[in-house]
């Protein structure tokens, strides 16, 4: 096979759109800028694409994936999103509090 020629294979996808929404608060902050707290509702979709199905010819168990992002986007729910890797802000934490700084 030479380099303009590909290996044509069949993929197989499944997509997930409508089951995971959280709301949660968040701000921007940037050299001389600092955005108010506000919130959003957000939406969470899963796509999954594999090249083989599994032994009993499913790409995946859709309510396990479905249990897990449920999970975490329950975890999501109400919570301040920061941005950890910010370099305008120090975040500091501890078993009991953050503080932002």
């Amino acid at each position: 096979m030479n380099s303009n020629e590909r290996k044509c294979e069949e993929l197989f996808g499944l997509e997930l759109d409508k089951y995971f929404k959280f709301n949660s608060s968040h701000f921007v902050v940037y050299k001389g800028f600092r955005e108010p707290l506000h919130g959003h509702n957000y939406k969470v979709s899963v796509k999954i694409i594999a090249e083989k199905l599994n032994e009993n010819y499913k790409l995946v168990d859709s309510e396990i994936i479905i249990k897990i992002m449920s999970g975490i986007c329950n975890n999501l729910k109400h919570c301040l999103l920061l941005p950890k890797f910010n370099n305008h802000i120090e975040i500091t934490e501890n078993e009991e509090i953050v503080r932002v700084r």
